[in-house]
């Protein structure tokens, strides 16, 4: 006979070898006769499992019922890790409102543990998901904050991955005398860090804009000496 830890196993070898849908028939075997926090754990690799088969309906089903499970026990902890685990997954899966409900809920239920390093990376994916949902307000305050949590952390990655997202949203907004800088100095960083991937990103934002200020530069002198001539 089978036992739970059996087909927990199983199910992560058959996920290791990316074989999902054997794993999940293993995971859900195993459930049945799981203690409550075995259960949590088996229905947030279950998430995790739809999550990467881009089945965001069933993910945030099993996350549901991991986070169901852990307000019983009243583990706020692990309903922090949930959400933040299950808002990561709508985002890559594109499900956008999902995605900020989740992170929402999260900062909510931060409020009552001590976990900075989470709150800076939630408030800094918020922030990220207003600027995509066009939520131009509430972007702006939310990757500010984030930008400040990141710096109170002395991350610098971080940081500097807030500075380019913040960047890119005033950009977005028109407001260039703050965004270009910000991307600038997240250019820096990545720079520092030795992450030329990045660096060659945010670079590639920064020259585009440059070039964009110049056209327009160029046209505003050749309107300017146009109106001269005319009242020669």
């Amino acid at each position: 006979m089978v036992k739970l830890m059996d087909y927990f196993e199983l199910g992560q070898k058959a996920i290791n070898e990316k074989n999902y849908e054997e794993a999940i028939t293993f995971l859900t075997k195993a459930l049945p006769k799981a203690e409550k926090k075995k259960q949590i754990e088996i229905y947030t690799v279950l998430g995790e499992v739809y999550g990467t088969k881009t089945q965001v309906k069933e993910a945030v089903v099993h996350y549901t019922k991991a986070l169901k499970i852990a307000a019983e026990m009243n583990d706020i902890k692990t309903e922090v890790k949930l959400l933040k685990h299950m808002g990561t997954v709508c985002q890559e899966a594109k499900s956008y409102q999902e995605a900020i409900k989740c992170h929402e809920k999260c900062l909510e239920k931060l409020e009552q543990v001590q976990d900075a390093l989470t709150e800076a990376e939630v408030t800094r994916a918020l922030g990220s998901l207003y600027s995509i949902t066009k939520n131009h307000m509430k972007a702006l305050t939310t990757l500010q904050r984030g930008l400040q949590l990141q710096r109170n952390l002395g991350n610098k990655k971080g940081e500097a991955l807030a500075l380019y997202e913040l960047g890119v949203e005033q950009i977005d907004t028109e407001n260039i005398d703050e965004g270009l800088p910000n991307l600038q100095a997240a250019s820096k960083i990545f720079e520092d860090l030795g992450m030329e991937k990045d660096k060659k990103k945010v670079q590639r934002e920064i020259d585009g804009i440059l070039a964009e200020i110049e056209e327009e530069e160029w046209i505003e002198e050749k309107a300017a000496k146009f109106k001269k001539f005319q009242n020669l």
